[in-house]
């Protein structure tokens, strides 16, 4: 069954394990954001830009960066079939 829901084409309770993951996602970031220097160190280049600060905030420019490095991330070491490494 296909219908529209928020200008989103949802088919099957495809957009519910979307928002799921993304929501599984954002707790990763916020956990990495306060624990990993690495985004750590990401987020607070990104408020010194003056970019949004708002953690709790689902639009904040800054948290949804965190979020994308990170996949970007985990993507990379899938790829290169490797482990974490601190840099």
């Amino acid at each position: 069954m296909v219908f529209m829901k928020s200008s989103q084409m949802v088919l099957n309770g495809e957009i519910k394990v979307a928002l799921e993951v993304r929501s599984g996602l954002y707790m990763a970031t916020l956990a990495a954001i306060r624990c990993n220097p690495a985004i750590k160190g990401f987020y607070q280049r990104l408020i010194a830009a003056g970019k949004c600060h708002k953690v709790a905030a689902t639009a904040c420019i800054a948290a949804t960066a965190c979020m994308r490095k990170l996949l970007m991330i985990a993507n990379a070491m899938l790829r290169d079939q490797t482990l974490w490494q601190q840099n």
